[in-house]
């Protein structure tokens, strides 16, 4: 059977990389969304309402992707807190 075997540094290692990659994906959204509205100006009539709207829509996507990021990013550290003080109780109990 295998074995599943964590520590509090291997998780703030995980958070923090995975915090370096958010920052990384928002600046990438900024970009995108920067890009698309220069696009927009190429647009004329219905074509212009079409891609407008379907900017605006994969912009919010992924929004809304980097919103759960960052709330995924908060549970862990409250994981991670926890994690370290339960390690240290057990530590407590196991050495009285």
């Amino acid at each position: 059977m295998s074995q599943i075997i964590v520590s509090a540094s291997e998780l703030s290692r995980k958070k923090e990389a995975l915090s370096s990659l958010k920052k990384t994906l928002a600046s990438q959204i900024s970009q995108f969304e920067s890009e698309g509205k220069k696009l927009d100006s190429m647009w004329d009539g219905p074509a212009k309402a079409k891609y407008s709207l379907a900017l605006t829509l994969d912009i919010n996507k992924l929004k809304m992707f980097l919103k759960i990021v960052e709330e995924f990013i908060s549970v862990l550290a409250t994981i991670i807190s926890l994690y370290k003080l339960m390690e240290k109780k057990n530590l407590s109990v196991a050495s009285s």
